[in-house]
């Protein structure tokens, strides 16, 4: 996927005989870069904005790969960087971001609920005529 650049150009993926133009794909998306990540510099995770259809927002943690994400929303002393405007180059988005404290999952919980559609019931029964339950869970996998 890297080699080929897979989200940029299309049809350089195939899945089950099929070609994927990610330039075609519309989701609404959350996106969560770190300052210091050396393994997925912050400016290519927030370049997927501009490449995804939908309505998306980037925050920036000021950590590393990991400690981006595991930012617990108790921790004291975290911040993270925030910019709506997601359509500006990365350099802009960084210069024009505000400084907000705590961790970013709050920010995250508030896109979710914006952005999630109303309860539903759950149904009264697992599958339907067509794919019916093959058995109870949690299936025979869990005691190979």
């Amino acid at each position: 996927m890297y080699v080929k650049d897979v989200f940029r150009s299309p049809n350089e993926l195939e899945v089950l005989a099929r070609k994927i133009d990610f330039r075609k794909v519309k989701v609404d998306s959350y996106f969560v870069g770190g300052e210091d990540d050396t393994l997925m510099p912050w400016e290519g995770c927030y370049h997927a904005c501009q490449v995804f259809r939908g309505r998306h927002e980037f925050v920036l943690s000021p950590s590393g790969h990991l400690q981006s994400l595991l930012r617990p929303p108790n921790v004291a002393n975290t911040y993270y960087f925030a910019n709506r405007d997601t359509t500006l180059r990365a350099e802009e988005w960084r210069r024009t971001a505000t400084k907000c404290d705590g961790s970013w999952w709050r920010d995250w919980e508030r896109w979710f609920h914006e952005n999630s559609g109303s309860m539903k019931a759950s149904p009264a029964r697992l599958g339907s005529s067509t794919y019916p339950p093959l058995m109870p869970a949690p299936g025979t996998y869990v005691f190979e």
